[in-house]
């Protein structure tokens, strides 16, 4: 098991500024998708001689439908039982707080290109359909970033070289554990986990944990602040989300000295396979061929072919990723889980418009001009 020590340490912070105006990393690869995705719609919309007001419109159309979509197909998709309650209602508007799915995405992006279509353009659904997905498939890579960033969306544990140990997750987890076990009294000064050694369940890391306090503190309760630190990481461990784990014959000392102690005592690291990276290529691939598919080959004039090829690269690579996940709202023992269950649709989707574009000749997809005036 000493190949289990070639772990890859993910020791970042989400948060670009603390304060006084917090910025994380999600939020500006969110808003970084967004202005390339405008970037390349006014280039398309510009090839197939349409005004400006199209991009404008289709642009805040898509923003709308993908924001709240994503939002609600988290809501409806994996977190039904608590926000549909009376109680926790209300924090579905809470989006900065996290948790969007992107299937519900993909279920607005569709309603919001329809409703564009019809109020709008007056042309095809696919006409939109062809180019909005070549702007969706970099927004898919950038916000995997954000996941990677927030350490979050996580595979399953492994022993391989390069799987990750989401370290600063880990830690400040740990660090909310404290400031309850002391009820605020305590603050922490500094927190690490150092690898140790392994055995044959896995790695072993070292927690070092030093803290303050406003007034002087002794031994017998820093003892305590520790044992219940472990008690709270014990009871509350979750194997599919957490970093690292209490075991009970784990060694740990512990020193004073007036108002600051440290205690340490060890854990088992659980690295984790990083299937945001491999979504993230994975998209980022998908872009450069929907890039390609556009500029070089004109795909646009068979209606459809890149909107269908965009569901099966998409969902098919977002199914097999998902074998390496851990499992969202289905149990363990599950042969698929929600997030390929939620793909295999739009991937069949994909293929009967594939289908449908090889068999109908390409069409012209320029705005003429009296209703491009109609519509200015």
């Amino acid at each position: 098991m000493n190949n289990f020590l070639a772990y890859i340490v993910w020791d970042v912070n989400p948060n670009i500024i603390e304060s006084p105006l917090m910025v994380r990393y999600y939020g500006i690869t969110w808003a970084l998708s967004f202005f390339v995705g405008l970037f390349l719609m006014k280039k398309m919309m510009k090839n197939d001689n349409a005004p400006d007001s199209y991009t404008d419109k289709i642009f805040i159309y898509v923003m709308v439908g993908a924001i709240l979509g994503a939002r609600l197909g988290h809501v409806i998709f994996y977190q039904p039982d608590y926000y549909l309650t009376s109680e926790h209602w209300m924090e579905i508007i809470k989006i900065w707080e996290g948790g969007l799915a992107s299937h519900g995405g993909l279920i607005g992006v569709v309603i919001a290109i329809w409703l564009y279509s019809k109020r709008v353009s007056k042309k095809s659904f696919l006409w939109a359909g062809d180019k909005v997905v070549v702007t969706v498939a970099i927004a898919a890579c950038l916000i995997r970033v954000g996941n990677l960033m927030n350490s979050e969306i996580i595979g399953t544990q492994s022993d391989s070289n390069i799987a990750l140990f989401f370290k600063y997750e880990a830690q400040n987890k740990v660090i909310g554990y404290i400031d309850h076990a002391s009820q605020g009294s305590l603050d922490v000064a500094e927190i690490e986990i150092i690898e140790t050694g392994s055995d044959d369940k896995g790695p072993i890391g070292n927690m070092i944990v030093k803290v303050q306090s406003k007034s002087n503190i002794d031994e017998t309760y820093l003892q305590g602040v520790s044992n219940s630190v472990k008690s709270i990481l014990k009871s509350n461990f979750d194997a599919k989300e957490d970093h690292i784990a209490f075991y009970s014959d784990a060694k740990e000392t512990y020193s004073v000295n007036a108002n600051s102690g440290m205690f340490q005592f060890e854990v088992r690291i659980i690295p984790r396979i990083p299937t945001q990276i491999w979504e993230a290529f994975s998209y980022l691939i998908i872009f450069l061929v929907m890039m390609f598919g556009y500029w070089k080959k004109q795909w646009y004039k068979k209606e459809g072919l890149l909107f269908g090829l965009f569901l099966v690269l998409l969902f098919g690579a977002r199914f097999i990723i998902e074998f390496w996940k851990e499992h969202q709202t289905l149990s363990d023992d599950a042969v698929l889980n929600m997030g390929q269950w939620l793909s295999i649709v739009p991937t069949i989707i994909g293929i009967l418009i594939m289908y449908r574009a090889f068999k109908i000749p390409e069409k012209d997809t320029l705005v003429n001009i009296q209703n491009k005036n109609e519509n200015d």
